[in-house]
């Protein structure tokens, strides 16, 4: 019984995973492997657009969410870094 439901957890983190890597792929638009203070800006905007058009963007809360992406305080958000992050705000909101 137990075997299914590890099978099945595994191919959810594989899929999550892939998701992960695709949405790391569309904000890099330079194609540098890190995303950028100025790409996520772009991408958070755009999607913000998209969810609430009137919301204003508070510039202030994008930059303590980007350090806080930011692990290793390089300036720039790794792949792993955004696992890293999508993993902890899951767990914040209880999904994991």
């Amino acid at each position: 019984l137990h075997y299914p439901l590890r099978r099945q957890r595994q191919m959810c983190i594989r899929d999550s995973i892939e998701t992960a890597e695709k949405l790391f792929a569309s904000i890099d638009t330079n194609g540098n492997g890190k995303l950028e203070e100025s790409e996520v800006r772009e991408f958070s905007r755009g999607m913000l657009l998209r969810v609430k058009p009137d919301a204003e963007f508070d510039e202030a809360a994008f930059q303590a969410n980007f350090q806080a992406m930011d692990k290793n305080n390089d300036g720039t958000v790794s792949k792993r870094e955004l696992l890293e992050s999508l993993v902890d705000k899951a767990r914040q909101a209880h999904a994991m």
